[in-house]
């Protein structure tokens, strides 16, 4: 035993003093975070690079919230039990990214050549083709109301003129909104008659928003107000939810590819807007990788040569002289 692991040290040194030993660490460790990566995600590509400040909560960088050029990790999971909404998380206050519920991936109508949109699920809605009407399962344990945490109304109605779901398979009234939603307390109104006179929602699944997109300051802008962004996002359409984040590094990506264009929306900056405090932790983490890029093989170059000068200055162990005997 003692003969093999003195043969497995010889081998080990001599590896750390080949010339290649240097390139061969290296692309092994890309190859386990590479390998490691994509067995918890089970996606290719596991990451996508953020392309926009929708998922911002305001217009400067909030470290744990989306921003600008971050780099996110995609997890598949399975839809929708795997996926954790907005309104459903209410009772339960499980969060990500700083609000309740998942943030999503999805491409936006099915169509995988489109860049995928990463949103949060906001609700759940079952569609009922017999009746042409929606019901939101998760809505029934929340207070309802003008003074609750949503209220749905009939058409031509107003809050006060509130139907409260009896069960949890209640066909909804067509006018919907849900109140003090993210971190504007924000409340957004779903005309669920307009959404369902268009084919492309007559069907079950999610209403997903950004977490900065607002029509108007307090007022939710979501993603399928007539399918402007997506239609409601089967669950076919769901490439996983985020889990976990590189922040900052994606800014490099979109300044190479021109990803940077800022204009004025209703509510403020929109677009490829990067904050400059997302910048400034970018210099400082080039900063540190170049640090670690030159010192790291600075100390191993330093390690061999001690170790061979070690080699060259040991004495020889020394024999004592032996007379011999006349016969």
């Amino acid at each position: 035993m003692q003969s093999r692991m003195k043969a497995f040290l010889s081998s080990l040194r001599r590896a750390v003093h080949s010339p290649h030993f240097d390139t061969i660490a290296i692309l092994l460790a890309i190859v386990i975070v590479v390998g490691s990566v994509y067995a918890y995600s089970e996606n290719w590509p596991p990451m996508v690079v953020v392309e926009s400040n929708s998922m911002q909560h305001g217009s400067d960088d909030v470290l744990g919230v989306i921003n600008t050029g971050d780099i996110v990790l995609v997890k598949a999971v399975n839809v929708p039990s795997g996926v954790n909404t907005y309104v459903g998380s209410e009772t339960s206050g499980y969060s990500t990214y700083g609000e309740l519920g998942d943030v999503i991936v999805y491409h936006p109508n099915g169509d995988s050549s489109s860049t995928p949109i990463i949103h949060r699920a906001i609700l759940w809605l079952d569609w009922n083709a017999a009746t042409g009407n929606y019901a939101a399962p998760s809505l029934f344990p929340l207070k309802c109301g003008p003074q609750g945490d949503y209220v749905t109304y009939p058409s031509g109605g107003s809050p006060s003129e509130a139907v409260c779901p009896t069960s949890p398979s209640t066909p909804l009234q067509p006018n919907l909104e849900l109140f003090h939603v993210g971190w504007q307390s924000a409340v957004v109104t779903i005309k669920l008659d307009q959404l369902g006179a268009l084919p492309g929602n007559q069907h079950s699944g999610y209403i997903t928003m950004g977490d900065n997109n607002f029509a108007v300051a307090g007022a939710g802008n979501f993603d399928q107000n007539g399918c402007d962004i997506s239609c409601i996002v089967e669950p076919s359409w769901v490439v996983g939810v985020a889990r976990g984040m590189l922040p900052w590094l994606g800014i490099l990506k979109l300044e190479l590819t021109g990803q940077t264009a800022c204009i004025q929306g209703p509510t403020g900056p929109e677009g490829g807007c990067i904050p400059q405090a997302s910048q400034d932790y970018l210099a400082i983490c080039i900063f540190i990788i170049v640090l670690l890029l030159t010192v790291v093989p600075w100390g191993i170059r330093r390690f061999r040569k001690r170790s061979r000068n070690r080699g060259r200055t040991k004495e020889p162990t020394k024999q004592e002289d032996v007379t011999a005997l006349p016969p």
